[in-house]
């Protein structure tokens, strides 16, 4: 979806480009976090006699899921999506947004997301 595509949605205000420098530094700072741990997780496996236990594989899917949903952001960051739910294309919240800035649909959406 282009921005120009993107209805405005409910009177929700455009993000600033203060407030997109915010959030991808936001983003940045957690890529830098998630490969970090994912490098740890790795190390520690190796270290492993017989591979790495259920514990450090729940957090290594959990970091690469993380680390996903981050580039994501950062794609849409970069093509003009940002702040826009990826399914209905409504205008996220910004409280949404600054709670999860990696988050792709509004709350309507998710769940339906979730659900199905």
């Amino acid at each position: 979806m282009t921005p120009s595509a993107i209805p405005a949605a409910h009177g929700a205000p455009v993000l600033s480009p203060t407030q997109l420098a915010m959030f991808r530094n936001q983003l940045d700072e957690q890529v830098r976090f998630r490969t970090s741990q994912l490098r740890r997780l790795r190390e520690q496996a190796q270290h492993h006699a017989g591979g790495s236990d259920e514990i450090e594989q729940s957090l290594t899917t959990a970091a690469r899921a993380a680390l996903r949903d981050l580039t994501h952001a950062l794609q849409r960051l970069a093509d003009g999506t940002y702040g826009w739910c990826i399914d209905c294309g409504d205008r996220l919240p910004i409280e949404r947004l600054e709670v999860v800035p990696q988050v792709a649909r509004c709350l309507s959406c998710q769940r339906e997301a979730e659900l199905g």
